[in-house]
């Protein structure tokens, strides 16, 4: 389930416009607007060529909430579960169902390892 659920956050991380009409569908369903409004302007200073702050607010809206959310979703994903999936791997075998399908020459190979 956890290797389903990476897939499909990977799979999500591609579909962006998709999303955004299914959301502007359901705000649309409940009489409100989806727009991004641009942020208030903030003074910084800018050495020369050295813009590289997005316009956009969708684009902003994207790439700074969007992506994020999902690419912190896949590490925490990743990361706890890491150990877990090396237990799995190492203890697999002794899933009843797993159990009852195995030979016993895979049994004792699985358990030299």
């Amino acid at each position: 389930m956890l290797n389903c659920s990476v897939s499909e956050l990977n799979i999500l991380r591609n579909f962006w416009e998709s999303i955004k009409e299914t959301a502007s569908a359901l705000a649309g369903s409940w009489d409100t607007a989806l727009d991004f409004k641009p942020d208030r302007a903030k003074r910084t200073v800018n050495f020369v060529d050295e813009d590289n702050t997005i316009k956009k607010p969708e684009q902003k809206f994207k790439v700074n909430v969007f992506y994020k959310t999902i690419d912190v979703t896949l590490m925490q994903l990743q990361d706890r579960f890491f150990d877990q999936n090396m237990v799995t791997s190492t203890f697999g075998i002794l899933f009843p169902t797993i159990l009852a399908r195995s030979s016993n020459e895979s049994i004792t190979k699985h358990h030299q390892l």
